[in-house]
């Protein structure tokens, strides 16, 4: 008897950053505070999809996204078996946008304010993340994150 291998969901979420003013562009709904996801159609990687998103939401150019890059490995699979991995790009903003551009919900959380917030985020290391990429210690490139 074969096993059928379990389906792929691929899920993309896209952080805009404003550097200057060191704060986050999240959800601002129920729930724990997440970067708005992306949109993927077939065939669409993960870059390609958020470098599309950034350009229709906030006018960005595809050199905006940062070479860092949160990875949640596929997770084992769910009743009906599928599976879902996880990306997550930065993109960095000169003229950042104001709250409410983009897909609905958003608003700029200050990186401080994240530290100690009260809700969670997800990923659960986002503020790490960040902080590590605009003060230099995390290297370029993937990084594996918690995504739970």
């Amino acid at each position: 008897m074969s096993v059928p291998s379990p389906r792929l969901r691929r899920e993309t979420y896209l952080l805009l950053c404003d550097a200057p003013r060191r704060r986050l562009l999240l959800s601002a709904g129920p729930g724990p505070l997440a970067p708005p996801q992306v949109p993927a159609p077939a065939g669409c990687g993960h870059r390609e999809a958020a470098e599309a998103a950034a350009g229709a939401w906030w006018g960005l150019k595809a050199h905006a996204l940062a070479p860092v890059t949160g990875h949640g490995w596929a997770s084992a699979p769910v009743p009906g078996g599928v599976r879902t991995e996880r990306r997550l790009l930065l993109a960095t903003a000169c003229d950042p946008p104001r709250s409410g551009q983009g897909p609905g919900g958003l608003r700029w959380w200050p990186l401080e304010r994240l530290r100690g917030c009260l809700w969670p985020t997800v990923p659960s290391e986002l503020a790490e993340i960040v902080e590590g990429y605009w003060d230099g210690w995390i290297p370029d490139g993937p990084l594996t994150v918690e995504w739970n």
